[in-house]
Order: C-alpha cells, then sequence, then structure tokens
C-alpha cells in the first residue's frame, strides 16, 4: 500500500513517502536558486540532484534533508568572494579598451 501525505504552503507542497522520507517540491528548490522548475527536474534527469516522482501527477520531489545538506553547502562556500579578491585593490568595475584599428 502506498501513502502519500502532501501538505501544501501557498504553492509549493511538501510530502512524506511510504517510508516516511520527508519531500519537498521543485517549485521550493527552484525559487531557492533563482531556476525554472524545469531546470530543477532537468537536474534531476541529469544526476545533479536526487529526486522522484511521487504523485500519480507526475510531480517530482527533492529529498527535504538533501535540499538541506545543498543549501549548507552553498551559504559556506565562498568561492565567489575570492574571485572578487584576485584582481586585487587596483581592479575597478569600469574597464577602459582602446582597439587598434588596423
Amino acid at each position: 500500500m502506498f501513502i502519500l501525505f502532501i501538505v501544501v504552503f501557498g504553492l509549493s507542497e511538501e510530502t512524506t513517502d511510504d517510508n516516511g522520507v520527508r519531500h519537498i517540491d521543485t517549485k521550493s528548490v527552484a525559487d531557492y536558486y533563482g531556476v525554472s522548475t524545469e531546470t530543477v527536474r532537468n537536474w534531476i534527469k541529469e544526476g545533479k540532484i536526487s529526486g522522484k516522482q511521487l504523485s500519480n501527477r507526475g510531480k517530482w520531489f527533492i529529498p527535504s534533508e538533501g535540499f538541506e545538506y545543498l543549501k549548507k553547502q552553498r551559504e559556506h562556500d565562498d568561492t565567489e568572494d575570492e574571485i572578487a579578491e584576485l584582481p586585487g585593490e587596483d581592479f575597478g568595475d569600469d574597464w577602459e579598451v582602446e582597439l587598434d584599428e588596423d
């Protein structure tokens, strides 16, 4: 027997599968990353994130625990800050480039 429990929060859904594992829908993940739900489904299909279809409507869901892990990894990733520091203090936002017209 398959039991599916769904809680609706606005337009996002949270569900628990028959093993008691909590999942969130692709909209929640898409909102967090600023991408479309189609992109999130593609990530799942490409194996970039874990997810599966849990409803008879074909909706995809992501394990909540896995998503929380990804969020923590992203919050602790300071790669963008480190890259911004690479040019040093002489680096300006405005670049002037002169091209030779030969």
